[in-house]
């Protein structure tokens, strides 16, 4: 035992190093493994058991949230009285316990100074612009740019990661538009250099819901700007600001779905044409399948596209690419995205580069670009959105399965809408919608929607969704966090990215929320109490 008091001693007297470096290492690691933030998690509750005292609890306005946050970890344990899969609720529980560690920790500790505050920002900003030179580095040396895997350019998730980057984004903005007397022109510079720099690797990134946060925060911050500032003639420029930000993007997406569906049909002199060679085309008039405007399945000669082929590549014609989708149909798709007819001429006008990115499984030219990223992405999508209009097939496309997974979410949660199934059922529940409703999603893909609120709903109801609703909004508005530009931007993100993701249910996800939120938190309700001493 006295070896355990004069550890428990030390502790103590060290406690707020120890913690502060913790909250270094934390705000650190957020950019590099869910293993690291294991670690840090285990380190928090070690230490916290060695230091805790009654004394740390005594403030009421502290208490709340901690009590709060933690029900949250109640509600996924009570899944238990639901299911018989105990490996399930143990997984759950793994991941939600950010909710009871992370407010603990933050709550029982002395006030964090402005020093260190800004101590942990860098730290965050450091190991975020670190990652950034590997992403560059991955997307220019690599065929990442040019698949799907672009979602793996990172050791993160890649919707986490480019979170991250709007949140590091909004931090350095706000130095430059609130602080900006304070710097000098190196410090500007710099920032602005920063920001375009996160800016060009959000890009390369490439996550939907990242795109989709930014646009909403953007414009939520122009309405904050409004409602917060004093002269009319800013009220006005933020308004016309919100008008302008809220349809340039939208322009730019319709721009891409014209050029989508502006097909031209064939004449009836077309569709009799030979190729250069003398042979006659196929026509498929009943497969509408659509890239950059041209129809894939017309203009194709089998027997030239195949003695050309194999000779230009090593790949057999009717073998798998390196991405295990047939050569044949990723060679079709990427002539008529490039406007070539599918004969031997068509390949003769394909470079060797061309070739090599059928090889790699790359469908069309646009995604390889690295140009066109942002483009690509909106095509990529209406191309999902058409594709599944045309055969009412939902797998192998990441947003249709999404979209599926909605509608057989909607379905479970109206059979069981005021307490939901528990925490563990959701791939029970799935199943059974899509049972009754006939989907035609694999049922290895059926499980929790892409959408943290209904996901709540199906596991705890409307009652257990509307609770943590609470347990989230509840200090943000009692405290009025949403006066804050940094703490009202860091919300906002999390919500948007709710309706695209389970973010709240995600390794890195809910580490990145509960860390800065519980430190906004706490460092405002220090604040305030800190007021009412010096006032008395």
């Amino acid at each position: 035992m006295s070896v355990f008091r004069r550890y428990r001693s030390w502790a103590i007297r060290n406690e707020a190093q120890i913690f502060f470096l913790l909250h270094l290492f934390f705000a650190a690691s957020l950019t590099y493994s869910e293993a690291f933030i294991s670690i840090v998690i285990g380190l928090y509750s070690i230490f916290f058991v060695s230091t805790v005292r009654k004394d740390q609890f005594s403030s009421s306005d502290k208490v709340k949230p901690i009590l709060l946050f933690s029900s949250i970890v109640l509600l996924y344990f009570s899944g238990i009285l639901f299911t018989n899969d105990i490996f399930r609720i143990g997984y759950l529980l793994k991941k939600s316990v950010f909710w009871l560690v992370v407010p603990l920790v933050m709550g029982s500790q002395r006030r964090i100074s402005n020093y260190q505050l800004r101590t942990i920002f860098k730290a965050f900003l450091i190991s975020l612009l670190i990652l950034s030179v590997n992403t560059f580095y991955n997307f220019f040396n690599s065929d990442y740019s040019a698949f799907d895997n672009y979602r793996e350019i990172s050791t993160i998730s890649h919707i986490s990661y480019s979170l991250m980057i709007v949140f590091a984004i909004v931090v350095i903005s706000h130095q430059i538009f609130f602080k900006f007397n304070y710097l000098n022109n190196y410090e500007r510079i710099l920032y602005l250099i920063i920001i375009l720099w996160l800016l060009f690797v959000f890009v390369i990134v490439r996550s939907l819901i990242g795109v989709i946060s930014l646009y909403f925060l953007v414009n939520a911050l122009f309405i904050w700007g409004g409602i917060y500032s004093k002269r009319k003639v800013l009220k006005v420029a933020y308004v016309l600001l919100f008008i302008g930000f809220a349809m340039a993007p939208t322009l730019y997406v319709v721009n891409v779905y014209k050029a989508f569906y502006n097909v031209e049909e064939l004449t009836e002199a077309e569709k009799v044409e030979k190729t250069a060679e003398g042979n006659y085309y196929t026509h498929n008039f009943n497969n509408d399948l659509k890239e950059n405007g041209n129809y894939v399945f017309r203009f194709i000669c089998f027997p030239e596209l195949k003695e050309q082929w194999n000779k230009r590549s090593k790949y057999d014609i009717n073998g798998l690419c390196e991405n295990n989708n047939r050569v044949y149909n990723v060679l079709l798709r990427y002539m008529t995205s490039k406007g070539l007819r599918k004969d031997a001429e068509g390949i003769s006008q394909m470079t060797d580069a061309d070739i090599h990115k059928v090889e790699m499984g790359v469908v069309n030219w646009i995604y390889a670009d690295n140009t066109k990223l942002l483009y690509a992405r909106i095509y990529e999508t209406i191309w999902e959105i058409d594709e599944y209009k045309r055969t009412d097939n939902p797998n192998n496309k990441s947003l249709m399965q999404r979209i599926e997974q909605v509608k057989l979410a909607i379905i479970s949660i109206k059979e069981k809408p005021i307490f939901g199934y528990g925490s563990a059922n959701d791939k029970k529940a799935g199943l059974y919608a899509k049972e009754i409703s006939n989907s035609n999603l694999r049922d290895k893909l059926v499980g929790i929607p892409h959408l943290q609120y209904l996901t709540y709903l199906i596991r705890f109801g409307v009652v257990g969704t509307a609770w943590i609703l609470f347990v989230v909004l509840y200090p943000f508005i009692k405290l009025k966090l949403y006066r804050n530009y940094i703490h009202f931007s860091f919300l906002v993100i999390f919500l948007v990215a709710n309706l695209g993701d389970n973010i709240w249910e995600t390794h890195m996800g809910l580490a990145f929320f509960t860390f800065f939120y519980s430190l906004f938190i706490f460092r405002t309700v220090d604040q305030a109490e800190k007021q009412i001493k010096e006032t008395f």
